[in-house]
């Protein structure tokens, strides 16, 4: 809302400019004098042609006119003057019973009328209001303007920043595309590498010494882990964009985690740690895609491996909680800090959490958990304290016919 002027602001301004225009000398005098007296800038005018003039010439605040005087009542007064002086405010005058007059005036644009004969503290008073009501008008009409062309700025720059932001997104979707390119591309000679590794060791184990079967070992484990750092940065792709299918099928927990138990076994005994299964009888199947829980489940052993120094332990449970089954997979290793659990499941996060003594790998195994067990309508959750191991949990819904026996 427009602030009132301070007395430092009024004392300081101009002088409005106010023009009176009649015929009659005794209003005329009476008009002029209450004006000067308060302290307004006075001309005056005695007749239609030298209104016009002046209005023109001065280009007034306010006119104070007689709207019957001699000459006005063939041509619409009031608009004749604001055509000479747009921004101008007009006060008819008229005398008891011309009120026609008055409302003439009125629609040609006049603010206000007084009924003659006018008193002195009626005109100052008109005055005032009047030419308070154009100030607001035209504080008004400033801040608009002035809105408007910040919004026309800011406008601008959202449609520069919309631009900006398409062009990235257009150079991400090239790299996006780039990099499954290559990926993709890594699939075929790392099989060719992993069947190579299997031939030699399935036909040569038994004529390798010691040193030789464990280093080809460690390379079929590597291979194996690229393999699947291939597959999964190609299926967070397709879970991103929905273009992952998922084969939904009822699969025990049991079986499921032993399965990943047993491929995971090699590094479990590499790293000198225990596993240890806690999965109760009778548990019902859950809703899931077998090779997407494998790979949940194993990424989530892995992860553990990788964060639990030599002699610590793995545990993984299975419990049913209400019509879902809840999967947790805990660790005795250096465990997570709080301020980082909102990130460890971003893309590449670990990249930017490497503790001393840390074997961090990429961080893209828990962003594949994570869009995986959000495709099955489940949810994961870590709790951890540094120093003090990690627990993952997650839940996947049960078979829809074992769900209704609850």
């Amino acid at each position: 809302m427009p602030q009132p002027f301070s007395d430092e602001e009024i004392e300081s301004a101009s002088p409005s400019i106010v023009l009176v225009i009649d015929d009659d000398d005794l209003s005329m005098a009476i008009i002029a004098q209450a004006l000067q007296e308060a302290h307004y800038q006075v001309l005056t005018a005695v007749n239609v042609a030298e209104g016009i003039r002046l209005t023109s010439q001065e280009e007034p605040d306010l006119i104070f006119t007689n709207v019957a005087m001699s000459g006005t009542d063939s041509i619409d007064w009031v608009a004749s003057l604001k055509e000479q002086a747009p921004e101008a405010c007009v006060i008819a005058m008229t005398d008891y019973g011309a009120e026609h007059l008055a409302a003439s005036a009125l629609k040609q644009g006049a603010e206000d009328y007084l009924t003659r004969p006018v008193r002195p503290w009626e005109i100052t008073a008109a005055a005032a209001e009047v030419l308070e009501r154009a100030e607001l008008r035209q504080r008004n009409r400033l801040l608009t303007e002035a809105l408007h062309q910040r919004q026309a700025e800011l406008e601008q720059r959202n449609a520069e920043l919309e631009e900006a932001n398409a062009r990235l997104r257009e150079s991400d979707m090239w790299k996006e595309n780039l990099s499954n390119m290559i990926i993709h591309d890594l699939k075929n000679p790392l099989g060719v590498i992993q069947g190579t590794v299997a031939y030699f060791k399935g036909t040569l184990g038994s004529q390798l010494e010691a040193k030789q079967s464990q280093l080809l070992e460690s390379a079929r484990i590597s291979v194996d882990r690229a393999i699947r750092l291939v597959s999964a940065i190609l299926d967070m792709s397709r879970l991103e964009e929905g273009r992952m299918p998922l084969e939904l099928q009822p699969i025990k927990p049991g079986e499921v985690i032993q399965a990943c138990l047993d491929e995971s076994y090699p590094l479990i005994a590499m790293h000198n740690l225990t596993a240890i299964l806690d999965v109760p009888e009778g548990l019902p199947p859950v809703q899931a895609d077998f090779n997407a829980l494998i790979r949940i489940i194993g990424n989530l052993i892995d992860n553990a491996i990788k964060f639990t120094p030599s002699g610590g332990q793995i545990i993984i449970k299975a419990r049913r909680i209400s019509d879902q089954i809840q999967f947790s997979v805990s660790d005795t290793g250096y465990g997570i800090p709080s301020e980082q659990h909102d990130r460890i499941f971003e893309k590449f996060a670990q990249a930017g959490m490497r503790t001393q003594g840390q074997r961090a790998g990429v961080g893209l195994g828990l962003t594949f958990c994570k869009l995986a067990i959000e495709a099955h309508h489940g949810r994961i959750w870590v709790e951890s304290q540094q120093d003090s191991g990690t627990t993952f949990h997650f839940v996947l819904p049960v078979w829809a016919g074992e769900a209704q026996r609850i």
